[in-house]
Parts: C-alpha cells; structure tokens; sequence
C-alpha cells in the first residue's frame, strides 16, 4: 500500500475520478475518526503549519476536554479543532472546555470532514 501525503492522494484522486465525486468524498462524515486525523496531520504537514496533536491512544493528561489539535496556520491564523467521527459525540469535558473557551471569546471548531477542515483556513 503506497504511503502518500494528502497531496498526493487528491491528485491521484483528481485524476481517476471525477471532481464531483472528490469533493463528495471530502464532504462526508469520517466513520473512523483515526482517519480523519491522520489526513489532517498530513495536511498541515504539506502546508509547513506547525500543530498540536495528543495520541488518541490514551486520554490527554494536559487538561480536560482539551481540542484534538491546535493548529498553528499561515497569516497568524490559530484554530483549535475537535474531530468527531459520524456518529461521534463530545463528552462532557469536551463540552465543558468548549463553553469555557467561548466564554472567554474563543472558538473550538468541531468537524467531521476534510472540507469541513479546510473551510476553517478561508
């Protein structure tokens, strides 16, 4: 199995079917959130944008219902996103986390496809 980057699975994908169908597939739901984290990582690697990332093998020992990533963009761009799968909820530390973060004016964005993803940095 080829070891792409992000990049290079869309081109590939832009050339074996059509755009339509590509943008269906990035506007899906992920049903394994895992995956949907690691084509964010690869995204951010392609761009050179730095990003915090927790193992989603054991719980964050940082703080409680913290953000699954904390991405550090172009243009002084911060954003701090949740990734949930289809059917995934928050718990409640993570509703918790989120209240407070907007009580002190600041967003936690919660997505659940790549081009929910890349619609944060437009």
């Amino acid at each position: 199995m080829p070891n792409w980057t992000y990049g290079q699975l869309r081109d590939f994908e832009a050339r074996r079917y059509s755009s339509q169908h590509i943008q269906k597939v990035l506007a899906e739901p992920f049903q394994d959130e895992s995956a949907l984290h690691n084509e964010i990582i690869c995204y951010c690697m392609e761009k050179g944008w730095q990003y915090l990332h927790g193992s989603m093998a054991t719980r964050t020992h940082r703080t409680r219902g913290e953000p699954d990533f904390i991405i550090l963009a172009h243009g002084s761009q911060l954003r701090m996103v949740e990734v949930k799968s289809k059917t995934g909820k928050l718990s409640t530390d993570q509703q918790g986390f989120i209240a407070h973060a907007k009580k002190n004016g600041h967003v936690v964005h919660v997505i659940r496809s790549m081009q929910e993803f890349e619609k944060l940095f437009v």
